[in-house]
């Protein structure tokens, strides 16, 4: 009879933590914001957890041939709950710039944001919108 109390514990243990661990993990929901314009094409992926915690990985590709001809490069991206922007960056061997922001609290991102971005470079402008491709 005591085996018997032994394994009924064991099972009422095992069930707890188990319960435990279902309780603790944590979701995500994952965001993919992506436009272009005449000669930028920018990608935004949100990663956001249960614990008000959002990754943001930025990434802008110029779609010109001469990506090496690209100097003074910035860009502002304004979300309705965030702005943040860059400036004098350099575009990679396949010109691209990639950048990533880890941000907790306030700074949320909705499925339904529309993200506005402005590119500058040499001397020029264009602004476009980011839409959410579920």
């Amino acid at each position: 009879m005591g085996i018997t109390i032994k394994k009924k514990s064991l099972y009422a243990l095992n069930l707890i933590l188990l319960l435990l661990l279902v309780a603790c993990q944590q979701s995500s929901e994952n965001l993919n914001f992506k436009g272009d314009s005449e000669n930028w094409s920018a990608k935004l992926n949100v990663v956001k957890t249960d614990n008000d915690k959002e990754t943001k990985k930025f990434e802008l590709q110029f779609k010109g041939k001469d990506y090496k001809s690209v100097e003074n490069l910035e860009f502002k991206i304004n979300a309705p709950n965030y702005a943040w922007g860059m400036s004098l960056i350099e575009l990679n061997s396949t010109g691209v710039y990639k950048t990533h922001k880890n941000e907790t609290g306030e700074f949320s991102t909705s499925k339904t944001d529309v993200i506005d971005i402005e590119v500058k470079w040499n001397g020029e402008v264009e602004n476009f919108s980011l839409n959410n491709k579920e």
